[in-house]
């Protein structure tokens, strides 16, 4: 898991490195544009865009980054303090340069001046730098990092969580530690690690506690039993499982991938969306909540002004549910309910009219006239294109569970809704709507986890307007 985290640090920076060489080259170029007729990088770099340009740059990009590589600046291992970091990212920076220099001499680019020979370094050190610091405050203080809980107390365990407290970078958060007692337990507590109970108490943990991620480190020679529980109880809540384990002696054998050092790791995923099929989930919920937001401002603004003519109190009304594996967030939609109606709800509760932990009344008393409209046509539910641009939601999911239907759940399985990030429309929102029962919306929502697409996403997306027009189901 931390190998992976770091190959994807290690690449951004790559990337960020190649642009930062890229802005240095044009920031001397500009600086080095031409008083006269006589011709200088600058004027090669503003001429159009031929093929022998096009080659140029590549070779002088080339030349740097590779200056870069045989520094063995992306070199595996942990992480460097942020102050070691920056000082060898500006000497890298320095030796590209050189590099870029040499190779324009050799290639017969014409001269750079001397506004652009002290731009090439400046910049590329400070674009460099710059990169480093932006990279590890967004990871480092990220609004949700991944919480890790560790199951086994031994040395791998210890080390493995160490590692994890002292890399923040890598945007993960170490919950703790589960083992039966042991006299190597007490190990764990003096190197500063929690210890969150016994195996007995993990079942609980994992549906009490917000948990992405539960590494075993047991030895399975002797503990094959205890780890295959602990895999079985974390694939019915749908929480990812990371068998952190040498499963073979080796002497002279190399492993492929992978850290020197480190252990290797088999990843068990609860569902379909992990990977660069969440990367591009994600992607796609940006840019259409993004987009959808800015085209619907109207509608926000009149919808706004509806809801203060017809009933005191906020335009916005707030909802503390359930996220991605049980996080709390507070979920957005317009006001379609008096302002006293959290109040209400003892008096109102024998109403309901829902089997199960859900609660639903057709004709809840405490709706507003406009609030009546708003949720026929479920425009109370479009702020919650806020929660989807903050990652909280996605656009297609599971609908977010209150804490008390949370709580109400008996059984286990069915809190495997949680393993993904709640949606704005679903599999049942587009087969019925609130007139389906509570158990055949469950099971659409764990058909929708295991055989999850980019493809039914999209097929959700557009059966998502019939649906709403139609008004069928709303309540």
């Amino acid at each position: 898991m931390l190998s992976l985290r770091r190959t994807v640090l290690r690449r951004t920076l790559k990337a960020l490195d190649l642009c930062a060489l890229a802005l240095a080259l044009g920031a001397a170029a500009a600086l080095s544009r031409p008083t006269t007729s006589a011709a200088t990088a600058g004027s090669w770099l503003e001429s159009p865009l031929r093929p022998a340009t096009l080659l140029a740059i590549f070779a002088l990009l080339s030349a740097g980054h590779g200056a870069l590589l045989a520094q063995r600046l992306y070199q595996a291992g942990r992480a460097p303090r942020p102050a070691a970091e920056l000082w060898t990212a500006a000497r890298a920076a320095l030796v590209a340069c050189g590099a870029i220099a040499i190779t324009a001499l050799l290639l017969g680019v014409p001269g750079i001046t001397m506004h652009g020979a002290i731009a090439l370094p400046l910049v590329a050190m400070a674009g460099m730098a710059g990169a480093r610091v932006a990279l590890r405050l967004l990871v480092t203080h990220r609004r949700d990092p991944r919480h890790v809980l560790v199951v086994g107390s031994g040395e791998r365990a210890i080390t493995f969580a160490q590692r994890i407290r002292a890399e923040p970078e890598l945007g993960c958060r170490l919950l703790g530690v589960v083992d039966d007692p042991w006299p190597g337990l007490a190990r764990a507590q003096l190197a500063g690690i929690p210890v969150l109970g016994s195996l007995a108490d993990l079942p609980r943990l994992l549906r009490e506690d917000v948990v992405d991620d539960v590494v075993i480190c047991l030895p399975l020679a002797s503990r094959y039993h205890e780890a295959a529980s602990v895999v079985a109880l974390c694939e019915e809540q749908g929480i990812a499982v990371r068998l952190h384990a040498e499963l073979f002696p080796m002497s002279l054998a190399r492993r492929n991938g992978g850290e020197p050092g480190e252990t290797p790791t088999v990843t068990l995923y609860p569902g379909a969306i992990h990977g660069a099929g969440a990367v591009l989930k994600r992607a796609v919920d940006i840019v259409l909540s993004l987009t959808l937001l800015i085209l619907l401002a109207p509608v926000f603004v009149l919808v706004a002004v509806l809801i203060k003519l017809d009933s005191p109190g906020p335009v916005f009304f707030l909802q503390q549910r359930r996220g991605l594996n049980k996080r709390p967030f507070q979920m957005i939609k317009f006001r379609t309910m008096r302002q006293d109606a959290e109040r209400l709800l003892v008096a109102v509760a024998p109403m309901n009219e829902e089997f199960g932990p859900a609660f639903k009344i057709r004709n809840d008393p405490r709706v507003t006239r406009i609030g009546r409209y708003l949720r026929r046509t479920s425009i109370d539910e479009l702020p919650q294109l806020i929660n989807v641009l903050r990652g909280e939601m996605s656009l297609v999911g599971p609908r977010p569970l209150f804490h008390w239907e949370y709580d109400r759940i008996q059984e286990p399985w069915i809190k495997r809704r949680c393993s993904v990030k709640p949606g704005l429309t679903g599999l049942w929102q587009v087969s019925g709507r609130s007139d389906l029962p509570f158990d055949k919306r469950i099971a659409l929502d764990l058909h929708y986890i295991d055989h999850w697409s980019i493809r039914l996403d999209l097929r959700i997306l557009a059966r998502t307007i019939p649906a709403v027009m139609s008004g069928k189901g709303a309540a």
